[in-house]
């Protein structure tokens, strides 16, 4: 009795992301994946021969699908309402973002005076 071994013969990953353990027939990755710049869906061929002969071999398809994690925080965006707003700037590298508003002495209390707005770099 011998044992088979495993193989991808064909990805439609170009970057290599998978491998195959030759003796196990697991299936793992071999590279980060990142959901809001990588495919979404992968297909992998596999192949198993056994012990004896390479031409004895027998494949099978395994398709993949990529989810998104919550690995990114939310930004602040441009205000909704432009007409409160004198100024916005957004977050760069080293800051944080910014408003800029003016409010009359007057104002009565509860009533808004600016809309911020908020965006989920998670969510394409």
């Amino acid at each position: 009795h011998r044992s088979v071994a495993y193989s991808i013969v064909n990805s439609s990953d170009s970057k290599n992301g998978f491998k195959v353990d030759s003796e196990t027939g697991a299936v793992s990755t071999n590279r980060d994946f990142d959901f809001e710049t990588d495919a979404h869906t992968y297909e992998l061929v596999l192949r198993v021969t056994d012990g004896y002969s390479s031409i004895r071999f027998n494949q099978t398809v395994v398709q993949l699908n990529l989810t998104g994690v919550n690995d990114l925080s939310p930004i602040f965006v441009d205000s909704v309402n432009k007409s409160d707003v004198i100024s916005f700037e957004p977050a760069s590298n080293s800051s944080t973002a910014s408003y800029t508003a003016i409010i009359s002495a007057g104002l009565s209390i509860g009533v808004p005076f600016l809309q911020v707005a908020a965006k989920d770099r998670d969510i394409p």
